[in-house]
């Protein structure tokens, strides 16, 4: 399996948030020059791993519903390219997009039992630019798809299997006395292009790229940071300290700011005590390598 520094980044952070990816942004909130926020920043859901406790639909991308609906799709209907383009429907389902598909909940091959739920899904439709950019394939339309959705029983188990990496497991280094740190460390082996003309692709001995992404706090996450070196061997001992270091930062770089501004003093920088419950998903302020 193939992935980029980023692709993990999101998927962690979805885990991190409670089971929802949400779309990356650079600015969070506008002010005026006296501090007042004139436009808030409102988080965007690009997929729900999980089905929202709160009975609204999950978030499915566009090539999801591309699949389940093939011609008729989102992406099909507003993409200027496919031959089912229609402007004046496009704008309309653009406006409050639903549409359902039927669930499997017995899919254990060979059982009969008939166990079908319809489920009710939407699309994040705020940029209409990038739905009519979507993949239009009508040919791969598959309305037995069933779109990958996961319980939060499921997203808590993560989240707590990468909180003990940090406190008993090969991540212990990623510590901070003051704030609860969750992660994860990597050894990826490899062989490429670049390696095999070196001679380090020998078996039993392959070289390896340093991963760890850490993300904190494991209560409440504010920052997730992901280091990926190439070549660079073990995980924790190369690519974690790099992450813990810009997390260390983060938090201290806010607390100095908060006393300077005079936003009273922030328990930051204070121990910690272990969380008896599990994290409450927030959006997660990605920070790439």
């Amino acid at each position: 399996m193939t992935t980029t520094p980023l692709q993990l980044l999101n998927m962690v952070a979805a885990i991190a948030n409670g089971g929802i990816l949400y779309r990356p942004t650079i600015v969070e909130d506008y002010f005026d020059a006296e501090g007042r926020v004139l436009d808030p920043f409102e988080p965007q859901v690009l997929r729900s791993i999980v089905a929202p406790e709160d009975g609204s639909p999950p978030v499915l991308t566009p090539y999801e519903d591309m699949l389940l609906r093939g011609p008729e799709s989102l992406a099909c209907t507003c993409n200027p390219g496919s031959a089912t383009y229609n402007q004046q429907k496009c704008e309309g389902l653009l406006v409050d997009y639903r549409w359902s598909y039927m669930l499997d909940r017995n899919p254990e091959p060979g059982d009969d039992q008939v166990a079908w739920e319809e489920i009710t899904y939407t699309v994040n439709t705020s940029d209409p630019r990038f739905i009519a950019r979507s993949i239009c394939r009508p040919d791969l339309h598959n309305p037995s798809y069933q779109p990958p959705l996961v319980e939060p029983r499921h997203i808590a188990l993560v989240q707590q299997g990468m909180r003990d990496v940090v406190v008993y497991g090969t991540g212990m280094t990623a510590a901070l006395p003051y704030v609860n740190v969750a992660g994860k460390t990597g050894t990826a082996e490899y062989c490429d292009d670049v390696a095999r003309p070196l001679g380090l692709c020998q078996p039993g001995n392959w070289p390896a790229h340093a991963w760890y992404v850490g993300y904190a706090p494991y209560e409440d996450p504010e920052i997730i940071v992901i280091a990926f070196l190439y070549n660079g061997g073990e995980g924790s001992g190369v690519a974690l300290p790099a992450v813990r270091e810009v997390i260390d930062a983060y938090f201290n770089l806010k607390a100095t700011r908060a006393t300077e501004t005079g936003a009273g003093a922030l328990d930051l920088l204070t121990p910690t005590t272990e969380p008896e419950t599990a994290p409450t998903p927030q959006p997660t302020e990605a920070t790439g390598p």
